[in-house]
């Protein structure tokens, strides 16, 4: 199994530490409850009133390798998947003749707003509580169901406490997981009765200086710089930023979880997860034998999405 290992930047600095330390949500505790108070006034449906049949949900995220992996994509859907795209993957899919059953959306800011810009009324939208106002009045005229996104902070768990206080009639119901849309849709496909999961584009570095497939401007408070993972006496180098390296590392530990969710019940025995694409999370995936190439479980090399390779 691979292990990161730190890596310094231009200015001495060790990335891994400054990327641990950047996690977090992105609005504060009083702006977690006031905006969870104003999606629930909305009297949305939920995410448990949205019916789902299909056991498996492939997840598309934004990374460069979702390029590659179109026709794969296209197979999943044609065998009964649920195509469930995140962020700016939505239109992505439709300009390449793929409707996805689901989109999800989890970013507080408000230009999340334009992210959907062909919303379709065949497409469910599971928008999460801490979403920006815009967002929702973006997508008020589509199929859209609310969710709750957990976060801890010192005071306690949010949104539940406000929740819990403030809606005692009404149901909701939060959803754990981690930083990112793309493992916080996992998460919530799996309260919603699924439990086989495809992860594409969840790559978690760039490729070729690009982190999506699409345009988008990467986040000002996402710090750049090198990470890497020691594999067989080698240092895999990826070039990512501090929102994407947050979420391989969120991974790596929803997996070193995963013994005890299983003995606690928090995840179902069927659970299942296979890894697509290429970058740091792919080739993480592969040395614990869950990227969906077999060739690349037994070589981990060959995901690829790095940028060097260090003997040490």
């Amino acid at each position: 199994m691979a292990t990161l290992a730190s890596l310094d930047d231009a200015s001495g600095k060790g990335i891994r530490t400054r990327f641990l330390q950047s996690g977090g949500g992105r609005i504060g505790r009083a702006e977690v409850r006031a905006r969870a108070g104003r999606a629930m006034a909305r009297n949305l449906p939920t995410f448990q009133d949205c019916p789902n049949p299909a056991q498996t949900w492939a997840i598309i995220g934004g990374g460069p390798s979702i390029a590659r992996d179109v026709e794969e994509i296209r197979a999943l859907k044609r065998r009964g998947a649920r195509l469930v795209s995140v962020n700016k993957s939505h239109d992505w899919l439709l300009e390449r003749g793929i409707v996805p059953w689901g989109h999800v959306l989890l970013d507080p800011k408000d230009w999340v707003a334009r992210y959907v810009k062909r919303p379709r009324k065949d497409v469910r939208y599971f928008l999460a509580s801490q979403c920006h106002d815009d967002t929702f009045e973006a997508l008020k005229d589509y199929p859209v169901f609310l969710w709750h996104a957990g976060q801890d902070f010192d005071e306690g768990p949010e949104p539940n406490a406000y929740l819990r206080a403030a809606w005692p009639r009404r149901p909701w119901f939060v959803v754990p997981g981690g930083t990112t849309v793309g493992l916080r849709a996992m998460q919530l496909g799996h309260a919603m009765g699924a439990d086989r999961f495809h992860l594409f584009g969840l790559d978690s570095s760039r490729a070729e200086g690009r982190l999506h497939a699409y345009a988008k401007t990467e986040a000002a408070d996402a710090d750049s710089g090198a990470l890497s993972l020691r594999f067989r006496g080698r240092k895999y180098v990826f070039d990512t930023n501090s929102h994407m390296a947050r979420q391989q590392m969120d991974f790596d530990k929803f997996i070193a979880e995963m013994p005890n969710h299983f003995a606690n019940g928090l995840l179902r025995p069927g659970f299942a997860l296979t890894v697509h694409g290429a970058g740091l999370l792919p080739f993480f995936a592969a040395t614990i034998g869950l990227h969906a190439d077999p060739a690349c479980n037994a070589d981990p090399a060959r995901v690829g999405g790095y940028v060097d390779v260090i003997a040490k």
